[in-house]
């Protein structure tokens, strides 16, 4: 990827011999700048120009709620979308009730 074309992201990319792929890492430092969203497409992107694929990809740490939600409204609504979420379908509140709210306990 040509530099600063992600704001606020951080990452690398290598290749992974004993396994045949190349890996993708990255630090999405603030996901109001650049949503998970547009980081995946762009990779899918940059794989493409080199005539590869995706096989997949993973979140390790914590994730604000609000950064999933959105990247699911513009996957899920989006022009290529499929299925795509009905209009009211609550899935915000689905996500809600999943999660709850954050109650830390005291030790």
């Amino acid at each position: 990827m040509k530099p600063g074309r992600l704001k606020e992201v951080k990452g690398m990319g290598w290749y992974v011999g004993e396994y045949n792929p190349a890996q993708v890492t990255v630090n999405l430092n603030n996901y109001t700048i650049t949503g998970i969203h547009r980081l995946y497409e762009e990779v899918k992107k940059e794989a493409a120009a080199l005539n590869a694929g995706v096989a997949g990809s993973e979140i390790v740490g914590i994730v604000p709620l609000a950064s999933l939600l959105a990247a699911a409204d513009i996957t899920n609504n989006g022009p290529e979308a499929s299925p795509p979420v009905p209009s009211g379908s609550g899935l915000r509140e689905r996500e809600y009730r999943l999660c709850g709210p954050w109650k830390p306990r005291r030790h």
